[in-house]
């Protein structure tokens, strides 16, 4: 979740000519967390103390949260991949497609 690797995403995203992007961040609701754990335990634990501090609830800390999206929301319009447009034209046009099939 640093803010080069979002730029970097955000960036090859914009060069496959994609319309829009949508960021999110984890919640750890229900089995997610000990799933997650479990995966970062053998990808990177040194990540562990980090999702540790961030995630003592099921969701993400809400500073953190803040801080990330308004970051992801600056560079996605940056390069243009916010015609989120698109997406309900495409919503539409697909329940029209399904209804006379």
């Amino acid at each position: 979740d640093n803010q080069k690797d979002v730029e970097e995403l955000v960036k090859t995203v914009a060069e496959a000519r994609a319309d829009y992007v949508i960021v999110d961040l984890l919640n750890f609701r229900g089995e997610t967390r000990k799933r997650f754990m479990e995966f970062l335990e053998n990808y990177d634990s040194h990540l562990i103390p980090k999702y540790e501090e961030l995630y003592q609830t099921d969701y993400c800390d809400k500073e953190y949260s803040r801080k990330m999206r308004k970051h992801a929301n600056k560079i996605i319009k940056e390069h243009s991949v916010d015609k989120y447009d698109k997406m309900y034209s495409y919503r539409k046009s697909s329940t029209k497609r399904q209804k006379y099939q």
